[in-house]
């Protein structure tokens, strides 16, 4: 069994083994403005669960990235990237995960997002709307860009630890032509 996820306020996540079509879902976390510690106790206390039903081999997750500042013509300061209570809550969310499996003695890994892109629209990457599509053609009915990126890491993470079943979803998403990955 493999679980992914993409971790955010809205976190989605996928679990199957690969030769099925996955289990897809989303979980939003609570509006805790500026406390971390509720937000993370809460997806600790749900992804712990979530483990404990699919008792999965691997768990993978987007890593996490911050949006870079915007800076105006003359140099200027535009948009803060985040604030630091965001920036605490999405790496927060990464050290959880890595932690709960390492406590259940789970492989856990990152898959950038580059990767994600790759393997879900082919050699030219992919946006947003582009994976979504993707995953419809997959079969996948992802109610939000969050679950459908969540599979996304879930088809990466495929290729590289049930092996067997990438002909599977190169044959939905490629008509067969074999996609460019890397994790």
């Amino acid at each position: 069994m493999l679980f992914s996820l993409d971790l955010a306020t809205s976190t989605g996540w996928c679990a199957g083994s690969g030769g099925e079509t996955p289990d897809l879902g989303s979980i939003r976390m609570p509006d805790t403005k500026e406390e971390v510690g509720p937000f993370l106790d809460f997806f600790y206390k749900w992804f712990a669960t979530k483990l404990d039903e699919y008792q999965p081999k691997v768990v993978t997750f987007e890593a996490p990235f911050l949006p870079k500042a915007r800076i105006d013509e003359h140099g200027h300061l535009k948009q803060a990237p985040t604030s630091m209570a965001v920036t605490r809550k999405l790496q927060g969310l990464a050290g959880v995960c890595e932690m709960v499996c390492f406590q259940k003695g789970i492989d856990v890994y990152e898959v950038n997002l580059g990767s994600v892109k790759s393997a879900m629209g082919g050699q030219r990457g992919a946006g947003k709307p582009d994976i979504m599509a993707a995953a419809k053609r997959c079969g996948m009915d992802p109610k939000n860009f969050d679950e459908a990126d969540a599979f996304g890491v879930w088809i990466v993470t495929v290729r590289h630890y049930a092996k067997q079943y990438q002909h599977i979803w190169d044959q939905r998403l490629y008509g067969g032509r074999p996609g460019n990955l890397a994790l």
